[in-house]
């Protein structure tokens, strides 16, 4: 299986693949960029996924679905509503799935709704991810394994959640590190350790 690292942002997704022959690359995407919009949408029997998505939400808000990774494994609560509807100005429609109180989205399909679960959504998600990082390394990989960028606040309902995604999609999460955390991460090995010396680096979330 072929190994991705994913930053899964609130606003965009960056794939980085590591390959035998020159190490770690960031992948670009089909038009050629190195970031893709986190978007995922429906209009009749066509899916959108990434920027095809992201170029529809002017004419099509209701059926096409951001933040996919803050809703993932969320609470259906006042607060999420009043974040995702007052804060974000998002359109789509939250419902609970009462048996786990957490939150699907109501699209409508040749006008009758139909209930989405979040890690469906997320699913389609990697399941592009894997289907990018293919053809961008040359091959036809049937699963990936991925280490995946998390929010800081993640709690293990919301891991769990977003793992139960990535087998939808095809992927298999070996490890998921929060986001201040791969950022020193890097810094270490852009500066190949400290050696003997004590340093005191401050990592800023802005």
């Amino acid at each position: 299986a072929q190994v991705v690292g994913v930053d899964l942002g609130s606003e965009f997704i960056k794939i980085a693949s590591v390959r035998r022959s020159d190490g770690i690359n960031v992948v670009l995407n089909e038009q050629t960029r190195r970031k893709t919009p986190n978007y995922v949408g429906f209009r009749g029997n066509d899916s959108f996924i990434g920027e095809d998505a992201k170029n529809l939400v002017g004419r099509f808000p209701d059926l096409m679905v951001g933040m996919l990774n803050r809703l993932i494994g969320a609470q259906y609560t006042d607060s999420l509503l009043d974040w995702y509807y007052g804060g974000m100005r998002y359109t789509n429609r939250l419902e609970e799935i009462p048996e786990r109180e957490t939150v699907a989205v109501s699209i409508a399909r040749d006008s009758t709704p139909i209930k989405y679960a979040i890690e469906t959504l997320l699913g389609m998600i990697f399941e592009y991810i894997r289907a990018t990082a293919s053809l961008f390394n040359g091959e036809h990989a049937a699963k990936q394994d991925a280490v995946v960028i998390v929010p800081y606040f993640f709690d293990m309902q919301q891991r769990r959640a977003l793992c139960q995604s990535a087998i939808l999609g095809n992927t298999n999460i070996i490890s998921t590190i929060h986001t201040t955390t791969s950022i020193a991460l890097q810094y270490g090995i852009q500066n190949r350790g400290f050696g003997e010396e004590t340093r005191n680096v401050v990592i800023l979330d802005m």
